[in-house]
């Protein structure tokens, strides 16, 4: 009897001595998902097995071995997605009135972030540090990379079959010139916020392209083909897919309304009738083209009663779709026909009805356009979309790699916080060395836009394979063992 009553007093201490370690911590979130077996030590206290739905506490050190990945819910909405062969320590979290406050630190590895309220509450609040540098962030989605020769190599070696992975479209187009604000917003996936563009920043088949008052942006494609979506305009990229296995080349855009210039790319040289522009009246086709479009109030919206005389239209000042052609020839099609506009004609089109009517005195607005004609942008594609030149050894130097998707991030030097700083916006990434010089990237790497594991925004864990061992480690240097899924420290 004395025996069972010792037995049972060790149980009881067993259960009540975690329960104490934990009392005075505070719980800053919890685990979303992990790939794997998981385990978290403590700053202090024993190491306790983790999984989905288990609390995150300040001072935790999240390590993950290859193939494994974790993701974690903050308190505030903020998500974190630790990818594989990483080490991520959770430093300081405050939802404080006035306090708000979240340091994390990557050791190694790269991690995804997604900001929250902390981060809305407070500038720069949200951080990220490194040994060769910190990111901060201002309500930003942005990824966080600590490369050595893994991140030339890595698609080889973890190939994964998109684990949980919402969005994983491949990018179809490339901004080359941005003049002020122009946004990017898919939608296929409406959760998503809004991007904001900028030089290299990276496109996808169902964006929606909205520019505004004295701004434009320049696109080119995988297929050769640019674009100048002028100021005032929505464009929306409605099918792309070019050299796909087991798909035709097809490109559809829809013109929702503005102006858009259009120098057509190998698809429309291959098969005229993949390439269309649609709009509100009529639907452009091409013969290897290039060609101005104008939609006005009537052409985004067929319906709209707008009354207009001939004098209105000959003086360009029409409501429905203004064309003309610089190079070559474009077919329109409407419930009137399908009309040809060859080279240096322009004509006006009123509704879906509507034959087109010739415009001999060209419009001032295609005459003086401050948006550039796609044709001044060389297309540079192999430099812009080809995997191999962007992941070769030399083009990844080791160092720190912070991509901002979406939001601004501030990236500094670890050494001189303050002095030697840059912000990045949307669709931007920087480069860091063990030197003291931030560079920004003129384009973004392949391991960056292209990651298999996925941004927590996107995250979907009733898709995501879960499979592996636990390993528990006294080190936030990881050892980088395949033998294991997830580990937490």
């Amino acid at each position: 009897m004395r025996q069972l009553c010792r037995v049972l007093w060790l149980v009881c201490i067993t259960m009540l001595v975690p329960a104490l370690v934990y009392a005075d911590r505070v719980e800053v979130g919890k685990v979303e998902f992990a790939r794997g077996s998981c385990a978290v030590q403590p700053a202090e206290g024993a190491p306790r097995m983790l999984g989905q739905g288990e609390p995150v506490y300040e001072g935790d050190n999240i390590q993950t071995a290859s193939r494994s990945f974790a993701v974690l819910a903050f308190n505030d909405g903020a998500k974190v997605t630790v990818r594989p062969n990483s080490s991520f320590t959770v430093k300081t979290f405050s939802s404080e009135t006035g306090k708000e406050s979240a340091r994390m630190a990557l050791h190694i590895g790269g991690v995804h972030a997604k900001t929250g309220a902390i981060a809305a509450a407070r500038e720069d609040a949200f951080s990220i540090e490194t040994p060769l540098g910190e990111a901060k962030a201002n309500n930003a989605s942005y990824s966080v990379r600590l490369c050595e020769a893994d991140c030339q190599s890595e698609a080889a070696q973890d190939a994964v079959a998109s684990p949980g992975v919402v969005d994983d479209s491949p990018v179809v187009a490339r901004a080359v010139d941005v003049r002020n604000l122009v946004v990017a917003s898919n939608t296929s996936q409406p959760q998503e916020p809004a991007r904001n563009l900028s030089v290299g920043s990276p496109l996808y088949a169902a964006d929606k392209l909205t520019t505004y008052e004295e701004s434009y942006t320049a696109l080119v494609f995988r297929d050769g083909t640019r674009l100048t979506l002028q100021s005032n305009s929505e464009l929306l990229l409605s099918e792309y897919s070019y050299q796909a296995s087991g798909t035709e080349d097809k490109a559809v855009y829809d013109l929702i309304t503005g102006g858009l210039r259009v120098l057509s790319g190998d698809i429309g040289k291959r098969k005229q009738e993949n390439f269309k522009v649609k709009t509100g009246v009529a639907t452009i086709g091409i013969r290897g083209t290039g060609f101005d479009l104008n939609c006005r109030e009537a052409c985004a919206s067929p319906g709209a009663n707008v009354a207009e005389t001939l004098e209105m239209v000959l003086g360009g000042e029409g409501g429905g779709l203004y064309s003309y052609v610089w190079d070559s020839a474009i077919t329109q099609q409407n419930q009137s026909g399908t009309h040809v506009l060859e080279q240096g004609q322009s004509n006006y089109i009123a509704s879906l009805t509507a034959t087109p009517v010739p415009v001999a005195q060209l419009p001032g607005f295609f005459q003086q356009n401050p948006a550039p004609r796609p044709d001044t942008y060389p297309p540079a594609v192999e430099n812009l979309f080809q995997a191999p030149l962007a992941d070769r050894t030399l083009d990844v130097p080791p160092g720190l790699y912070v991509h901002v998707e979406d939001g601004q991030v501030s990236m500094e030097k670890a050494a001189v916080p303050n002095l030697v700083k840059m912000t990045l916006q949307a669709g931007q990434a920087g480069y860091t060395g063990t030197g003291q010089i931030l560079t920004t990237l003129d384009v973004s790497k392949a391991f960056q836009l292209q990651d298999p594991y996925p941004r927590p925004d996107r995250f979907d864990a009733t898709v995501a394979n879960v499979s592996g061992y636990s390993l528990l480690q006294t080190s936030p240097r990881l050892y980088r063992d395949t033998g294991f899924s997830c580990v937490m420290q």
